[in-house]
């Protein structure tokens, strides 16, 4: 849902800032951070990973199945997600956060990594308030990696 490198905003999210205690109550997944749409699906899991030069958070999205009690004539929403999900056509992830602690690169860091000179703000610390299944992601590398029926 999110990795460590410059977004189209300028900025870099650090992984292991996300602060989600309060997202844990109710982890719902949006859609295109539309919050006058109802939710898309649910969050299980999220972390910090830092795997085959991967380093941001993973997490795990369930798309609940239509209850029987939901109304026929009505779509159900996540299926319709959960299906362009599948094909490929729906692959961005992006977080909804609040930045806590956020600072400007340091001179020596731009020495050090001289692609740190674009960036904005690297966010340190931040809470999650959600994340959305989205076509365009304000992180490009934010991708679903693995879908599962």
């Amino acid at each position: 849902i999110s990795e460590e490198s410059i977004d189209r905003s300028g900025d870099i999210v650090l992984a292991n800032g996300m602060d989600d205690s309060l997202f844990g109550a109710n982890p719902v997944v949006t859609l295109n951070h539309n919050y006058e749409l109802a939710p898309v699906g649910l969050s299980a899991w999220r972390k910090p990973s830092a795997e085959s030069g991967f380093k941001g958070i993973k997490a795990k999205t369930i798309y609940p199945t239509r209850p029987e009690s939901f109304p026929e004539n009505l779509p159900w929403i996540p299926d319709q997600i959960f299906a362009l999900v599948q094909t490929g056509l729906l692959a961005g992830k992006s977080i909804g956060f609040l930045p806590l602690i956020a600072r400007s690169p340091t001179s020596q860091e731009i020495r050090d990594t001289p692609s740190l000179i674009k960036v904005n703000l690297i966010i340190e610390k931040w809470l999650l308030l959600e994340y959305a299944c989205c076509a365009f992601p304000a992180q490009p590398h934010a991708l679903v990696q693995t879908v599962h029926a």
